[in-house]
């Protein structure tokens, strides 16, 4: 994966652009881009999301946010074993929304499609001398599927593993199953 993300900033680097180097987060091997995802809000470098079986994925998005630039940004989708995704942002919107179908291949959520994603978003844009640069933010995104007709809350409760942490009522079951609810 590492090896593929180096290829693409090669492959996507010209000698009239300059790489911005002072702040670089790929640079450090941290995730930087923002991504909102799965009923989460804005979340900086990695989102996790959980979908059940069967679940329409042609009408369920991922919004990927950049700064709005007049130079112009892009954002790449890494997926295993299949050809990477790319879009272009749209000059006036600091988002793209992107239906999970294209990542998953499929109309619909199936445990098969668990994954992990890898995206970048470059990010054209001019210094003060008018000379054209490029940020590159990744990201990191965790898809797991559950099987249909499973609850993450039992039916049956053991007393014993009922507890509170933080400002959180915890629920763990025998069977392994946990459920975290604000107080």
């Amino acid at each position: 994966m590492k090896l593929l993300i180096l290829l693409s900033i090669l492959v996507s680097c010209n000698s009239a652009i300059i790489v911005d180097s002072s702040v670089a987060s790929i640079a450090a091997n941290d995730t930087s881009a923002i991504i909102k995802a799965c009923g989460h809000q804005p979340i900086v470098g990695y989102t996790y999301c959980r979908f059940n079986e069967g679940l329409d994925a042609n009408n369920t998005f991922l919004t990927f946010i950049s700064p709005i630039t007049k130079e112009g940004r892009s954002l790449t989708i890494f997926r295993s074993g299949a050809t990477p995704l790319t879009y272009g942002f749209l000059d006036d919107k600091e988002y793209i929304k992107v239906p999970w179908s294209a990542l998953i291949d499929n109309p619909t959520f199936e445990t098969f499609n668990d994954s992990f994603f890898g995206f970048r978003i470059r990010i054209n844009w001019k210094d003060e001398d008018g000379n054209l640069r490029q940020t590159f933010q990744d990201g990191e995104i965790r898809l797991r599927v559950i099987k249909s007709g499973y609850q993450a809350t039992p039916t049956r409760q053991d007393s014993n593993w009922i507890f509170d942490f933080d400002k959180f009522k915890v629920y763990t079951t025998t069977a392994g199953r946990s459920n975290v609810i604000p107080h």
